[in-house]
């Protein structure tokens, strides 16, 4: 998408200049009621006496030509009360406004236009906006103003799993056969469960596992904005022999309905195939939901089942998730993995039985598994990205140690590196042996041509035992 501006009158990210005109307003929230700083945040418009509306113009460039049209994408709310109507009126001459919105929201939640077009004249050569004089508090949480048409950027569950509630847009819940209700966090363990403790239904960074109830876990990402999309992933089942359990039924859903799924999996006890979907399109209004579940078949043993979305809009190219591409074959969706001894990188093999990428195929490491990796006695483990073609692409992700109380060992280096850059890295932290911090990574720019890497290095520190560490990303081309 060329010429993408972020014109946050919050300061989110701020390319231009956004001036007020006539803006007698207040900031706040910044609490974190809502885990999203874009939403968290806001100006606000009171019902000033006489009231009149906060106005902002921002200088837009038409090409020498009579007028061009840009598209405003924003939203309103206020994450901790009550607020609006929110009344949003856009011009680009500076004298006929059109409204674009004018409605109430309740606590933390939000209304969004998408992609609003604005003809901004040449004798104007400014885009404002007014933002209340409707004699009751107005909030502004963000503006994005764009040359082309404002698509959702990817967004995966796994590399936006939280121990916050709709951070990105994603809930963690069980359906209870008619809504949805809150899974509650197990700050320890870091898993959503029924109850806070171990009670299921729960869900996990990739995986999920039903209750022995009718509730069923539901990974739940509700739309910010107006969209056509595409569903990608995959779910695969966790078997444990000799106990299989009786199988599971795994199924996209989109606001609620079970009966329609958009895409549905039985997969039985014994199953150890990786299961992908792809869905599309899916046209989408802010507010609606997409969500996959897990339904027990008979009783919920053995039922623990692996699973990976990306949501991305289908006007984008494609998304590569680290664990939603990981392949019991080298090379496939364009990752494969590798061990790094100083100098070069050699390839992992495969231990069919544990699907885990090893040495020597048995289980010395390093080690990579669907989204976590163990160094070797001398070699870090590698995952690696190929590069199909020259461009430039952002890569979004987190890393975390896997927790296994009491903390033991000495930490561990977890790198991203392009090529053999060792020396240079993209992005490095350590994470100590007592650190369980979940630390996101956030890298955009990087140039690539054809056939370069971006390997997803953990190494260790002095020795490898205890390194146990999930690392999990998804690469997009701008």
């Amino acid at each position: 998408m060329k010429g993408r501006m972020w014109c946050a009158v919050l300061a989110i990210i701020t390319v231009g200049s956004f001036v007020p005109v006539h803006a007698a307003l207040t900031t706040g929230g910044g609490a974190s009621v809502n885990p999203n700083p874009e939403y968290d945040t806001y100006v606000e418009k009171t019902a000033d006496s006489p009231d009149a509306a906060a106005i902002w113009e921002i200088a837009l460039s038409t090409g020498g030509q009579p007028s061009k049209t840009y598209y405003v994408t924003l939203a309103c709310g206020n994450p901790s009360a009550a607020r609006g109507p929110h009344l949003v009126q856009l011009s680009g001459d500076g004298s006929s406004y059109s409204t674009v919105l004018n409605t109430s929201t309740t606590a933390d939640n939000y209304v969004s236009v998408t992609n609003a077009a604005v003809s901004v004249t040449e004798a104007y050569g400014k885009l404002s906006l007014k933002l209340g004089g409707n004699s009751v508090t107005n909030n502004l949480n963000f503006i994005i103003i764009t040359e082309d048409l404002f698509t959702l950027p990817p967004i995966s569950d796994c590399t936006s799993f939280s121990q916050y509630q709709k951070l990105d847009h994603f809930r963690y819940t069980y359906w209870n056969g008619a809504s949805y209700q809150n899974l509650f966090l197990n700050a320890p363990t870091r898993r959503w469960t029924l109850d806070g403790e171990a009670a299921a239904p729960l869900i996990n960074i990739n995986s999920f596992r039903p209750g022995g109830t009718t509730a069923e876990p539901a990974m739940l990402w509700t739309a910010p904005f107006d969209d056509t999309i595409k569903v990608q992933g995959w779910t695969t089942k966790v078997v444990d022999p000799p106990n299989y359990g009786d199988g599971v039924y795994v199924r996209l859903v989109k606001n609620g309905n079970t009966a329609s799924p958009l895409w549905e999996q039985f997969i039985t006890g014994d199953d150890t195939t990786f299961y992908p979907f792809d869905v599309s399109p899916i046209t989408i209004v802010a507010g609606d939901t997409i969500a996959l579940h897990l339904h027990k078949n008979g009783d919920h043993f053995f039922d623990s089942t692996q699973h990976n979305i990306v949501i991305s809009s289908i006007s984008d190219g494609n998304a590569w998730s680290a664990s939603g591409g990981f392949s019991r074959e080298q090379g496939y969706n364009n990752w494969s993995y590798r061990r790094w001894n100083g100098s070069q990188y050699n390839n992992l093999v495969l231990n069919t039985t544990t699907r885990t990428w090893t040495t020597d195929g048995s289980n010395t490491p390093p080690r990579v598994n669907i989204n976590a990796q163990l160094p070797g006695d001398s070699e870090d483990s590698v995952r690696t990205w190929t590069a199909p073609s020259t461009g430039t692409i952002n890569v979004v992700g987190w890393a975390t140690r896997v927790i296994d109380p009491p903390p033991q060992g000495d930490g561990v280096y977890v790198r991203i590196v392009k090529n053999s850059n060792i020396g240079s890295p993209l992005w490095e932290r350590f994470l100590d042996y007592d650190d369980y911090t979940l630390y996101r990574i956030n890298l955009n720019g990087i140039e690539v041509n054809a056939g370069d890497t971006i390997n997803f290095i953990v190494n260790r520190n002095g020795n490898r035992f205890y390194d146990s560490t999930k690392v999990d990303a998804v690469v997009i081309y701008q």
